[in-house]
């Protein structure tokens, strides 16, 4: 059994040295990016990306290319809405824009943290470039109303700036809070949105995005962030899901291994309830795209089951959500014969999913921890303590462990 203590020392000793210079290098861009951004003084394009210059009607003309007449606050900066509430790691502003031709727009703004610590570590991630990157390079090809209008994403080197419509305007979507769940027809709802994704850029998800943009996942930062949710939220893990978090980050390499070896997809990265938007119709799309990549499509569908449906009546319904999906997924990929051509054409069938569906649990263990536990990325203690409750029953319903072992072992 691998434990806290030994994992600390371990990886300590281990990475800190390249654990530091990323950092530092994060650090150093960030602050030169600032210096830059004083010298060119505020009504340069981008020259600040501070929340409060986005109510400055001349800023917004320059990043909007469009003259702006006024700006009004529609909600409280950093607070006040759905979206966002949970965590800080951009500033957020909801507007509403009147142009000087008399049009008027909705929007919501996301600039880096103003906290320094939050915005490094988002940079040296490398999360602040693939949001950019994906609204720049990717959108265009999504599926029409999978994702939320951009109307304009600006960057220059770590500052940018990102307009995207305000989905509460006027209560025209339904958003969930984290804290909340939904039933099983949103969650199908939700379920059909991410095969119509995963369908498209089947078997081409790598000429839009590379593996280069991959987070690097370093075991000396997964330990510390383990060790700051044990200091805040004492009570919240059970010692058994501590010792599964410990053996994966321990066998990391190994689970990596196995996921690439299977097909994958574009995949939103961060698909839980927070990220979701009911529409009117009854359709889904999905918002905040900081964590796309390439993974396998069970990686999105584990993590918006285990965050967004209620653990016990997930018990019940699971098996027949991950049929659900495998069945929209043909439909979207075209596929007359099913299921049966699913498995003949890329081996993708029930069995498979199942267990991807377990493995992937730790992702979503890994994802708690990370950013629950890395300082006050997450403000709320209902929210953390909401989704300990459901990671935490996850991995005990599906034998998340016994999934790993199999991995371990070589037997999958």
């Amino acid at each position: 059994m691998v434990s806290l203590g030994f994992l600390l020392a371990y990886t300590c000793l281990r990475d800190s040295l390249s654990l530091g210079l990323g950092l530092l290098q994060a650090l150093l861009r960030v602050s030169w990016d600032s210096l830059v951004a004083c010298l060119r003084g505020r009504h340069g394009e981008l020259a600040s990306c501070k929340i409060g210059d986005m109510l400055d009607p001349q800023v917004v003309s320059l990043l909007l290319r469009k003259p702006v007449a006024r700006i009004e606050q529609t909600k409280d900066i950093r607070g006040g809405g759905v979206v966002g509430d949970a965590a800080i790691g951009t500033d957020r502003a909801w507007l509403l824009i009147h142009f000087v031709d008399g049009t008027r727009q909705s929007v919501f703004v996301k600039v880096p943290s103003s906290t320094l610590w939050l915005r490094v570590v988002l940079q040296w991630t490398g999360l602040y470039a693939n949001e950019m990157h994906f609204y720049r390079k990717i959108l265009a090809e999504v599926p029409k109303n999978i994702c939320c209008p951009c109307h304009a994403a600006i960057s220059d080197g770590s500052r940018f700036a990102i307009f995207l419509e305000d989905l509460t305007y006027e209560n025209r979507n339904q958003l969930i809070n984290m804290t909340e769940t939904v039933s099983v027809v949103p969650a199908k709802a939700a379920l059909r949105s991410l095969a119509k994704l995963h369908a498209h850029f089947w078997g081409k998800a790598y000429q839009y995005w590379g593996e280069e943009m991959r987070p690097p996942f370093k075991p000396v930062l997964m330990a510390a962030t383990l060790a700051g949710l044990k200091n805040n939220f004492s009570a919240l893990l059970r010692r058994e899901t501590e010792s599964l978090f410990c053996k994966y980050v321990w066998h990391a390499k190994a689970v990596r291994t196995y996921w690439d070896k299977h097909p994958r997809t574009l995949c939103h990265g961060d698909a839980h309830i927070g990220n979701v938007y009911f529409k009117p119709d009854g359709t889904a799309g999905f918002f905040d795209w900081q964590v796309v990549s390439c993974e396998s499509p069970m990686r999105d569908v584990t993590y918006f089951l285990q965050m967004g449906v209620e653990p016990g009546l997930l018990a019940k319904e699971e098996r027949g959500l991950i049929a659900f999906y495998l069945e929209c997924l043909c439909e979207e990929m075209g596929l007359k014969g099913g299921k049966a051509e699913l498995k003949e054409l890329h081996g993708l069938d029930e069995d498979w999913a199942w267990f991807q569906y377990r493995t992937h649990t730790l992702y979503s263990l890994t994802a708690f921890i990370a950013t629950c536990g890395a300082g006050n990325f997450v403000t709320s203690q209902h929210v953390v303590e909401e989704i300990a409750t459901r990671i935490v029953s996850a991995c005990e319903r599906v034998d998340c462990e016994g999934a790993l072992d199999s991995i371990i072992a070589g037997h999958y």
